[in-house]
């Protein structure tokens, strides 16, 4: 169920409840206007039913557009065909005072889905977002809570190498109020389509800097856009690299499940971080195999201090062993998490 916004004075109507769905482009709703001790709710719970309590249909573009009122046991069932893309709300009225429906629904003619947008934080509410036919958004509008309910993500399409998916398309300049329990600030969510999962991270800053956007990997090490930096392939890749190794050679035999990158791409993001001084660990102004790389390789392993440097020729190095594992903590690091 989904409660109403109460828009009356203390003492009036109270508040109420509702089931309400869309199927296809068919909105529907069915329920029954029921009154508790002091409390009148809109529900399918067989109680005290109201009679006469209007509910009146709305669409952005053209506000009212379908009425009806229960029936002597509160039960109503309304059906109405959507014509166009728009946000359609329901506002119950009963006894002089109304109730807006807290839910808001924005019906897709051309892709055929729905986003139901919970405006206020409800315990059991679920969002979904199914990218079928593209990349989104799943919901644009302005502002929006996502506090206390999860979000339920499907994918349709394989992405390309570069595909990020916005959710939520925020047209207001008030951020998107808190996260869904299900997928936090930076988390990597996986998706399936046709047997293949796709990584992306969640970036509730994305967009124009307020929009919820599942990301590719925002990570710099994750040389092969799998969302994980791994020893054995991220950093066998930069030093094979770094070596002169170019594809096919540079990827032959390297297993990597889940990569979003081929391996032309793979060489091309490898020599834009070289280019960019990304790989200079030791801060000598060059990039080197057997200095740079075997710095990255080490850290990657987990060794530190002398354990890290020991045994590596380290001529004109700005950086000392600690400085040095800091650049590739860096490297490795998230830059959505906090």
């Amino acid at each position: 169920a989904v409660k109403l916004l109460p828009t009356v004075a203390a003492g009036g109507l109270g508040n109420y409840t509702i089931s309400a769905c869309f199927a296809g482009t068919e909105a529907s709703i069915g329920f029954a206007v029921t009154q508790t001790p002091g409390v009148k709710v809109i529900d399918s719970i067989t109680e005290a039913p109201i009679e006469g309590a209007t509910v009146t249909l709305f669409s952005g573009r053209d506000g009212p557009i379908y009425s009806t009122t229960t029936n002597a046991t509160g039960q109503l069932d309304m059906y109405y065909a959507v014509t166009h893309n728009d946000w359609y709300w329901w506002v119950a009225s009963a006894d002089g005072y109304a109730d807006r429906i807290h839910n808001q629904y924005f019906i897709d003619l051309s892709n055929n889905y729905e986003s139901v947008i919970p405006l206020v934080p409800e315990a059991d509410a679920v969002f979904n977002a199914n990218f079928a036919n593209g990349n989104g958004p799943a919901h644009t509008g302005p502002g929006f809570n996502s506090t206390s309910k999860s979000v339920a993500l499907s994918l349709g399409f394989v992405p390309g190498s570069s595909t990020s998916l916005t959710v939520i398309n925020n047209t207001s300049s008030t951020p998107i109020g808190g996260t869904f329990t299900n997928l936090l600030q930076g988390q990597l969510v996986s998706l399936t389509f046709n047997g293949t999962a796709y990584n992306f991270f969640a970036d509730y800053f994305g967009g124009d800097g307020n929009d919820l956007v599942l990301v590719t990997s925002p990570i710099e090490l994750d040389i092969d856009g799998d969302g994980q930096v791994k020893t054995f392939v991220d950093g066998f890749l930069m030093v094979r690299f770094l070596l002169g190794i170019t594809e096919p050679d540079l990827t032959a035999n390297i297993s990597s499940p889940g990569s979003r990158l081929n391996g032309s791409e793979i060489q091309a993001y490898l020599a834009q971080m070289k280019a960019d001084g990304r790989f200079d660990i030791d801060g000598d102004g060059t990039t080197k195999p057997f200095t740079d790389g075997f710095l990255l390789l080490r850290r990657l392993l987990g060794l530190s201090g002398s354990d890290l440097v020991n045994g590596i020729t380290l001529t004109g190095a700005t950086r000392n062993a600690a400085q040095m594992e800091q650049v590739v903590d860096d490297l490795k690091r998230n830059p959505l998490l906090p």
